[in-house]
């Protein structure tokens, strides 16, 4: 996790990322993602944190990202939000470069949970509905009802929620922006499964969002639980920053490598989590 929260403040340092001139955005026809080439290296280093990566995220399909920690997975996530441009590669959604849509069209197209959420100091009501200004309060009720925090017992819409969420648990802000997915309800999620290990109405809150999503959008789960890894669609494993195995969990149980060393963490681990090396 800790380094994860490197990956996110290098890529918040940089600078600001170039839009397409007036005139000259496109705007995706699909909700297909494709990771053609990608490669990516933070500024000042000589390594790159992803390489060479070639992937197909069809529409509505669920994808399952698997790596030990550092192995390039949250980089890989990111690039697809269009948090950084690739230094080599493109990322495209729908047949369009990210890089040639106008960055409020890609954060239209893009919905992310991650373990680093962000919360203004303002209510509850209004955090959620960051993800759609035009949302009314029955609306932003809904998302938190699904999302695992119902109104109530002292909460409700205009619950101050302090200074980067301080007055909500860990847990309690990870569901916030549970419910602002589920608000947005954009074309293409990419949802981070470690924010389950905070609290068991996270996990089971993230096991219902990708429940609800699933087959209505594409879907990208950097995936922690076995139950998610043996559903998904395609499971793609990273190590080194590179693609070292792809498939389906059947297919690639029986294999010696990087997948297998995972699912006997996941094995031996209580409860079916994985090691703190995988989180």
């Amino acid at each position: 996790a800790r380094r994860d929260l490197g990956v996110v403040a290098r890529i918040l340092d940089a600078a600001p990322l170039p839009e397409p001139q007036p005139g000259a955005a496109r705007v995706p026809a699909g909700a297909d993602v494709e990771l053609d080439g990608v490669s990516f290296s933070y500024p000042g280093s000589a390594a790159e944190a992803v390489s060479g990566l070639d992937a197909a995220l069809p529409a509505g399909g669920m994808t399952a990202l698997v790596g030990p920690s550092g192995s390039g997975k949250t980089t890989v996530a990111r690039l697809i939000a269009r948090a950084a441009d690739v230094t080599g590669g493109a990322v495209r959604i729908g047949g369009v470069d990210v890089r040639d849509m106008a960055l409020a069209d890609v954060a239209a197209h893009v919905s992310t949970v991650f373990q680093d959420v962000h919360l203004l100091a303002g209510t509850l009501g209004d955090n959620v509905r960051i993800a759609d200004p035009d949302a009314d309060d029955a609306a932003v009720a809904d998302a938190l009802r699904r999302a695992g925090l119902p109104l109530g017992d002292g909460l409700d819409l205009d619950t101050p929620v302090g200074e980067g969420g301080r007055q909500l648990s860990g847990g309690q802000r990870q569901r916030v922006s549970i419910a602002r997915v589920l608000l947005k309800d954009a074309p293409v999620v990419v949802l981070d499964e470690a924010t389950a290990a905070l609290d068991a109405e996270s996990e089971a809150a993230v096991a219902e969002a990708i429940r609800l999503l699933r087959g209505r959008r594409t879907l990208l789960v950097i995936a922690h639980r076995l139950d998610t890894v043996r559903s998904a669609d395609e499971i793609l494993v990273l190590d080194g920053g590179r693609l070292v195995q792809r498939g389906t969990h059947d297919a690639l149980a029986g294999q010696p490598g990087v997948y297998a060393g995972f699912l006997a963490d996941v094995v031996a681990a209580d409860g079916w989590r994985v090691r703190a090396q995988y989180s």
